[in-house]
């Protein structure tokens, strides 16, 4: 008999637990939870190079899929938007405000 090879799961679509941040002040910190079925690659988030990088600080720089937390602390006031992407070619934007 010749053995078949089992295709490999189709990757799902890229999700934010969330589609926007927003902050009662400065030094407060929240949490959002990115996700990707059948990806076991880098989630990465572009806060420190992206139009956030004065206005929050994302932790950790990736997580490692299918799903991981990162954790957004506000550090000055105004709004931006924060991308996370994967490997290839899906990006999900997540608006944030910071009063």
């Amino acid at each position: 008999a010749t053995p078949t090879a089992t295709p490999t799961p189709a990757f799902g679509p890229l999700t934010l637990s969330t589609s926007a941040l927003t902050f009662s002040a400065t030094l407060t910190t929240q949490s959002f939870t990115a996700s990707e079925a059948n990806y076991a690659g880098a989630l990465n988030q572009d806060s420190a190079t992206g139009d956030c990088a004065a206005i929050v600080a994302v932790t950790p720089p990736f997580v490692t899929g299918p799903a991981g937390d990162f954790a957004v602390t506000a550090l000055a006031s105004g709004s931006c938007t924060l991308h996370v992407s994967d490997d290839h070619g899906g990006s999900q934007p997540l608006a944030v405000t910071v009063p």
